[in-house]
């Protein structure tokens, strides 16, 4: 998987909105956390927006000041960030074909809407690049909430690395998240032996 071109756009710029589409699922909140979370801890201006509300089941995995709960002003940041939608639509009833946005995703069929398209169809998860990306960058640190965050992300989108798109990779990047310190204990507990009330 090249990464480096990504990588260097994540150490030369500033100032990230990262979004994605409505209804997030578990690839879609662990990657964007997951970013945000690095991007945090590695200096840089960082923040997280998402259309709804969290699915309750993610809520016990889920401790980050880095989330905004209003859509902001797009113009704010310099840097748009649109992690695993393939098209605009999925985010919703704006316009981002002003702002620049940089789309990464694992989806073949992503219409390349972004000002700087990073398609990776080989990928089971959207959070499996995220990890591609960042660990290639040997200065920055990847710490236990940014790991458990990018395994809950691979591990939904595998169903468990039970689905056949768990591939050597797929595998190599979850043993490398658990060296970084991912919670996978935490991450089984909640999401998969657990049931949460209906509130």
């Amino acid at each position: 998987m090249n990464v480096e071109k990504v990588a260097n756009i994540l150490q030369k710029r500033d100032n990230f909105l990262i979004i994605t589409h409505q209804r997030p699922d578990g690839d879609a909140i662990g990657s964007a956390l997951g970013l945000v979370e690095t991007l945090r801890i590695n200096g840089k201006n960082a923040d997280a927006f998402f259309h709804d509300e969290l699915p309750n089941a993610y809520l016990p995995l889920i401790n980050t000041p880095y989330i905004i709960e209003d859509l902001p002003c797009l113009s704010d940041y310099d840097n748009i960030i649109c992690l695993d939608f393939s098209n605009p639509k999925r985010f919703g009833d704006v316009d981002l074909s002003a702002f620049n946005t940089i789309n990464i995703d694992h989806h073949p069929d992503n219409s390349r809407f972004g000002k700087e398209n990073f398609i990776f169809p080989r990928a089971a998860a959207t959070a499996e690049i995220i990890f591609n990306i960042v660990s290639s960058i040997k200065t920055w640190k990847i710490n236990t909430q940014a790991a458990t965050y990018m395994l809950m992300g691979v591990l939904m989108d595998t169903g468990g690395l039970r689905f056949d798109n768990t591939s050597s990779s797929v595998l190599t990047c979850a043993a490398d998240l658990l060296k970084a310190g991912a919670e996978h204990t935490k991450i089984i507990n909640a999401l998969f032996y657990s049931k949460p009330k209906n509130i």
